[in-house]
C-alpha cells in the first residue's frame, strides 16, 4: 500500500501535474510513485497527450541559444570536477551531470533526426548526443562526427530490458560501447528516453561506423555477439530481442 506521503495521483489515480511529469523524467519520484504514474499514462490518453505536448515545448526551449548556453555552462562546470580521462577510445563517466541531463531531456526530449518510425516501433528508442569541445548537440542517423567527439547514448524501452550497444567501424573492428565496467546491463522500463550514465570517445578510424543497440528480455552473450557482428556485419534477429541501428560518418575536422 502506498503511504500518505506519496503524491495524490499515486493514491487515487488522479491526473498528475506538469511538475510530476518532469519529476518522472528526471528520476525524482519514488519507485512506487513512478510505477503508479507510468500506469496512469498508459491508461489516460489525455495525460499522455499532455506529456507529448510538454516534450514538444521542452524541445522548442532547448533550441533557443540561451538554453544551449545554460547546458554548456553546466557541462563545463561538471567537467571541471571530473577526473582526467584516459587517451584514445574511452568511456567517460557522465559528462553531462545529473542537473544537465534533467535540463536536456525534461520529459523525454529525444535527439533531433530520430524518425517517428523508430520512436514508435516496438516500444524501444535509440539515439545519441554529441559533445565536441564546449558544444553539445543531438545526433541523427548519418551524423558527421570527428575523432575525439564524445557520444552519449539515450535509450527507451517500455519494458525492463537487457541492453547492449556495439559499434562496427570502417576497418571491420567491433567494439562494445555498452555496458561498461560498473554499468548495469539490465535497465528498468521507461516511457521516456533516458541517457546512459557513460559516454564513449571516438578514435581516429575514419569512415562509416555502424552503431547497433540490442534490447533483449534475457541476458545476452556479449562475446559471441561481437564475433557475429564482426563476421557478418549484423546481429541475428531473435525472439525476445529488438535491434536499433544508427550510422555515423567519421571524418577529419575542417582545417
Amino acid at each position: 500500500m502506498l503511504s500518505r506521503a506519496e503524491p495524490e495521483y499515486a493514491r487515487t489515480g488522479a491526473c498528475p501535474s506538469n511538475l510530476e511529469l518532469d519529476r518522472l523524467a528526471t528520476g525524482e519520484l519514488s519507485s512506487r510513485a513512478q510505477v503508479a504514474l507510468q500506469e496512469h499514462l498508459q491508461s489516460c490518453e489525455k495525460c499522455e497527450t499532455r506529456r507529448e505536448r510538454w516534450s514538444q515545448l521542452a524541445a522548442s526551449y532547448l533550441a533557443r541559444p540561451e538554453a544551449q548556453a545554460t547546458l554548456q555552462g553546466l557541462l563545463t562546470r561538471s567537467e571541471s570536477l571530473a577526473p582526467r580521462p584516459s587517451p584514445r577510445r574511452r568511456h567517460a563517466a557522465a559528462w553531462l551531470a545529473g542537473v544537465c541531463v534533467a535540463a536536456a531531456i525534461l520529459v523525454g526530449v529525444f535527439p533531433r533526426g530520430v524518425t517517428d518510425t523508430v520512436r514508435s516501433k516496438g516500444g524501444v528508442d535509440f539515439g545519441f548526443f554529441v559533445k565536441r569541445g564546449a558544444q553539445v548537440f543531438g545526433g541523427t542517423d548519418g551524423e558527421h562526427v570527428w575523432p575525439g567527439d564524445q557520444l552519449r547514448f539515450t535509450v527507451r524501452s517500455h519494458e525492463p530490458t537487457d541492453l547492449a550497444i556495439f559499434s562496427l567501424d570502417a576497418n571491420g573492428k567491433v567494439s562494445l560501447y555498452y555496458p561498461v565496467l560498473g554499468a548495469p546491463a539490465r535497465l528498468p522500463g521507461s516511457l521516456t528516453a533516458v541517457p546512459l550514465a557513460a559516454s564513449v570517445e571516438l578514435d581516429d578510424t575514419l569512415g562509416d561506423e555502424l552503431l547497433v543497440a540490442r534490447f533483449c528480455r534475457a541476458p545476452q552473450a556479449l562475446d559471441s555477439l561481437q564475433r557475429e557482428l564482426a563476421a557478418t556485419g549484423t546481429l541475428p534477429e531473435q525472439a525476445g530481442c529488438q535491434l536499433r541501428k544508427l550510422r555515423v560518418h567519421k571524418e577529419r575536422p575542417p582545417q
